[in-house]
């Protein structure tokens, strides 16, 4: 019986450990080709589908004819949920954050077709939705002090992709 008992406790913990842990597959809805306008000019977001624990993506913002920014994007799983970590590249690749760092967001809220992730200082915090098979919105909210900016980035899945 207390072996029973045991079991059945053990077993009720891991289920709420799962539910509480999301994996990669809460956000594998972001997967795809995703295009759209920002500021006058062309934003692309790309996301592979997940392998593993993990999902690679990158980002693109394109204007007056030349590539401004770019981010590489990694979505993975740790022992305390999902992060999305990101870091900022200029034309020919020069890095805008330190060497070994990244920003990094953790998911905080997710359910089907939306996940939201926030920096550890609470500061920022982007939200990806999936209102249909056809588009994603991101949000991305940038606290500092009592001034807030929120930009909005709404795309469309690329033609054929």
């Amino acid at each position: 019986m207390r072996t029973l008992i045991i079991l059945s406790l053990t077993m009720l913990w891991q289920c709420m450990a799962a539910q509480n842990n999301p994996t990669i597959q809460q956000v594998a809805f972001m997967a795809g080709n995703w295009v759209g306008e920002l500021e006058g000019g062309h934003s692309q977001e790309v996301w592979a589908a997940p392998v593993g624990t993990s999902m690679i993506g990158m980002w693109k913002f394109h204007q007056g004819g030349e590539d401004i920014i770019y981010e590489l994007l990694l979505l993975e799983e740790t022992p305390t949920g999902v992060n999305l970590l990101l870091k900022h590249f200029r034309r020919g690749l020069q890095g805008l954050e330190e060497k070994n760092e990244a920003l990094t967001f953790a998911l905080q809220k997710h359910r089907p077709g939306y996940a939201e992730f926030q920096t550890a200082d609470g500061r920022t915090t982007l939200i990806y939705q999936q209102p249909g098979k056809k588009s994603l919105h991101a949000t991305l909210v940038s606290r500092n002090g009592e001034t807030t900016e929120v930009s909005e980035f709404m795309y469309r899945r690329q033609k054929g992709k």
